[in-house]
């Protein structure tokens, strides 16, 4: 069984829901900018492409070696993979939603409905 976070907006005609499981996301350590793009993060992806920029600058005026802009870069990868559902929580904040509820469940869906039972929303 899995921890999920459930956020809401309540200032809306339909109640909207996301449910954010809690943990390390395998998809962020593969295709963590990807993830960003899935999920509307913009400032997030701003903030990788910048710090590739930037690496990638440092690496061809010979100020770091290779060896140290790839360590870099998998570092960048295993940070989103790590703190993805974090950043992603931070993000719903900032858009308005609101913290409901803490469910452990299987699934998004069963978390959801156990959250419907309890007439949290």
């Amino acid at each position: 069984m899995r921890v999920y976070n459930i956020y809401s907006i309540n200032n809306k005609p339909e109640k909207i829901i996301k449910t954010v499981k809690e943990g390390i996301s395998l998809l962020g350590f593969v295709i963590g900018p990807i993830l960003f793009i899935f999920y509307r993060m913009w400032k997030q992806f701003l903030i990788y492409i910048a710090l590739l920029f930037v690496s990638y600058s440092l690496l061809l005026s010979s100020i770091i070696t290779e060896e140290f802009y790839k360590l870099c870069y998998i570092t960048i990868y295993a940070y989103i993979g790590f703190d993805f559902y974090n950043l992603y929580e931070q993000h719903l904040l900032s858009k308005g939603y609101l913290f409901k509820a803490r469910v452990v469940a299987y699934n998004k869906l069963d978390a959801e409905e156990k959250l419907i039972e309890k007439k949290l929303i």
